[in-house]
């Protein structure tokens, strides 16, 4: 009975979460279209040189996917914020860490599948070898949960501050150097041909404690702002 309510619970706040971001699908559209542009734009400016891209189309790939993090982390608990359901949900003794993983989990999901989608046809504009696109996949997959789980503590940290987008830059970029480093490691190593479990174990290892210990750590922030506040 108790895993039945568990899952049940889990289910009524992860649909009532995706429809909250269907329902504010344009806020997903802009940061996607920089996405776009950024990629498409970067072998114009730099070079029509094939081989200089496959050197660099790795890391261009993720320092754009990390500005587009840094862009879309400004809507994260904003509405949560402005209509008091964080204050209700902080009354709650063990219900925060939850909602918040979850909340966390579909903006990561709704993140990873757009990414996901245009990778194949973006991968072709930075000529990024289709040997190494699975490697890609996975990178997506492991790192972008960690960067949105990370970015949520420096969202809660600077929620309901004027102008808060320069401060989580500040606050998460040091943060976010580990993931960069990794991941395009891994997709460069895969272009060569060469093994990739080490970078992506990395990855992985970084995931699980961003998704383990970010909604713990993000509660308590909550908290303690909404008591002094």
């Amino acid at each position: 009975m108790l895993n039945d309510s568990f899952f049940l619970k889990f289910i009524i706040n992860f649909r009532c979460e995706a429809l909250a971001i269907f329902r504010n699908y344009q806020e997903l559209i802009y940061p996607i279209l920089f996405l776009i542009l950024a990629i498409v734009l970067f072998p114009l400016s730099l070079s029509a040189d094939p081989f200089l891209l496959k050197k660099i189309s790795a890391g261009i790939f993720w320092v754009v996917v990390l500005f587009l993090v840094l862009l879309m982390l400004d809507q994260l608990f904003q509405n949560d914020w402005k209509e008091g359901d964080l204050e209700q949900l902080i009354l709650l003794p063990n219900e925060l860490s939850f909602v918040l993983f979850i909340k966390l989990l579909v903006f990561c999901l709704t993140l990873c599948a757009s990414l996901l989608l245009m990778t194949p046809i973006l991968s072709l504009c930075l000529f990024i070898p289709g040997i190494a696109l699975k490697t890609l996949y996975f990178t997506i997959l492991l790192g972008t949960p960690t960067l949105i789980f990370l970015g949520g503590i420096a969202r809660a940290l600077t929620l309901g501050l004027r102008q808060s987008g320069l401060l989580i830059v500040l606050i998460i970029i040091p943060f976010y150097i580990p993931v960069l480093i990794f991941a395009s490691s891994a997709v460069s190593l895969a272009s060569m041909g060469l093994s990739v479990g080490g970078p992506l174990a990395w990855l992985g290892v970084l995931m699980i404690l961003s998704m383990s210990l970010a909604p713990v750590i993000i509660s308590k922030i909550l908290r303690f702002g909404i008591a002094f506040s």
